[in-house]
């Protein structure tokens, strides 16, 4: 089956219908790390960041540090997409990493565009996070590229992050589109914090020449996609292309992007990723009408400082993990201050593509019930009382354990309007949006010694219901946060 528009492969897609592939093929299970053979390696040793409070990096209010040697950009590297913590049995062995990803499953990949950094030719290269290493796909200066291609301004660092389709069909099939963006948008937030650490406000590029951007990365379009585009500032003046000698063949690019003998192509994937590559510039957020005008009086959280004992960037990245035993104990209202206020934008005019919904339980001064969640301002809106988490947890194909957390937030949009505001592309738009939001909220419960856990596994329909979202409303991902045993 083909789409030719977002809401109709989200339709297609529902559960339960859109719940498995054909099987789980555990023999042939795809590969998590993506390996160019014949490449030069370059390895990644860098010191990481010096320990900084999270809310300053959160609001991007951290003294400017560009990179200055390749060890600066290792460190970079290592926050954005390092490995974490290994786990192994009697013939496997499997590593996680510093961005959440559904099933643990990695479709998102990283590649920079550097020159002028002392220690690394300029060139294309692939992060590699088993290396940790950098393989070099294309020599030169390939920065003027990939800023035309994103419309951005050349020069810098350029970064770019795509999806392995594959990767999560093999588990979810069709519905894998939605955790593939989904995920890289954890990359996406994840690589923005790194920067933001070195003082480096990243600016983010969704509308791209697709053609372009995957040509250049090698990527086999039938199976891999550039998603974002993302530009800092960084050693090497802006100047004209440049290509040198030692870039890969093209078959090899290409052959990289396949992570199994069998491996698609997903026709369902392909053809809803090309129907939302086109879009515009935005002229305002999404919060669904209905919402707005059920909610009650706005409440202001305030900017809530961090307690004492809170983890520092980057530690709380290192440490951060999905934890799902929750244990119902209240959330005390200045962690609970402290948790949301950590979610505000670094910069609250952009405009959002989504709206933030919180189920609560026992959660400090909140009453128990479904709250609209105003990002940019930093304030709660009760909706309507009553046991919400409990419901939401059954119409998440009934994952019990998420009845326990103190807050269930739920993102989500209003189809028709994000097609007005952002045309296709905002399905895309969307879930990269709640994918970041996701990675925050991992982050700051983490250092707030909280646990997190994000699930894009519901029932569409009676989701929506419950949550009364209008008719043209969508869920998109739920996380569940609050106290966690130990």
């Amino acid at each position: 089956m083909r789409f030719r528009d977002f809401a109709a492969y989200h339709e297609a897609v529902r559960h339960p219908d859109g719940l498995r592939g054909p099987g789980l093929d555990w023999s042939d299970r795809p590969e998590v790390f993506k390996r160019y053979p014949g490449a030069f390696g370059v390895p990644l040793a860098g010191a990481l960041p010096q320990p900084l409070p999270l809310d300053a990096v959160l609001a991007g209010r951290c003294a400017a540090a560009p990179p200055a040697a390749l060890g600066d950009l290792a460190g970079i590297l290592l926050c954005a997409h390092g490995l974490t913590r290994r786990e192994s049995g009697p013939g496997w062995e499997h590593w996680y990493r510093t961005v959440a990803s559904a099933g643990a499953l990695y479709p998102a990949e990283l590649y920079v565009a550097a020159a002028g950094l002392p220690g690394l030719a300029a060139g294309l290269y692939h992060l590699d996070p088993a290396g940790p290493a950098l393989a070099r796909l294309r020599s030169g200066d390939r920065r003027p590229d990939l800023a035309r291609a994103a419309g951005l301004a050349p020069g810098g660092l350029g970064f770019a992050i795509t999806g392995i389709f594959h990767r999560s069909a093999w588990k979810y099939g069709p519905r894998a589109f939605r955790y593939v963006l989904l995920d890289a948008g954890h990359l996406l937030e994840s690589l923005g914090q790194s920067l933001a650490a070195r003082g480096l406000a990243p600016r983010v590029s969704l509308r791209f020449d697709q053609a372009a951007l995957d040509g250049l990365l090698g990527l086999d379009p039938g199976r891999e996609a550039c998603l974002a585009v993302v530009r800092a500032d960084g050693p090497g003046p802006a100047g004209e292309s440049g290509a040198g000698e030692g870039d890969l063949p093209e078959d090899v690019l290409r052959q990289a992007s396949r992570t199994a003998r069998n491996d698609g192509p997903w026709e369902e994937i392909l053809s809803v990723c090309r129907a939302t590559e086109a879009g515009r510039a935005p002229q305002a957020g999404i919060v669904p009408a209905d919402l707005a005008a059920a909610s009650g009086p706005w409440s202001g959280l305030g900017d809530a400082p961090l307690p004492a004992g809170a983890l520092d960037y980057p530690a709380a990245v290192l440490r951060r993990r999905s934890r799902r035993d929750f244990t119902a104990a209240p959330l005390e209202p200045e962690r609970l201050a402290a948790l949301l206020s950590l979610l505000r934008p670094a910069d609250p005019a952009e405009p959002l593509p989504l709206a933030a919904l919180l189920a609560t339980h026992r959660a400090g001064n909140l009453a128990d019930g479904l709250h609209l969640l105003d990002l940019a301002q930093g304030a709660t809106a009760l909706v309507r009382t009553g046991d919400f988490s409990a419901a939401l947890a059954r119409a998440c194909l009934g994952q019990g354990w998420m009845a326990r957390a103190n807050l269930l937030l739920a993102l989500a949009t209003d189809f028709p309007a994000l097609e007005r505001e952002w045309g296709q592309a905002g399905y895309r738009a969307a879930h990269l949006a709640a994918g970041r939001l996701g990675q925050r909220l991992y982050v700051a419960a983490t250092a707030l010694g909280l646990g997190c856990c994000g699930i894009g596994a519901f029932f569409d329909h009676p989701a929506r219901e419950l949550l009364g979202l209008p008719s043209g409303g969508r869920l998109l991902y739920v996380l569940a946060a609050g106290r966690v045993k130990g």
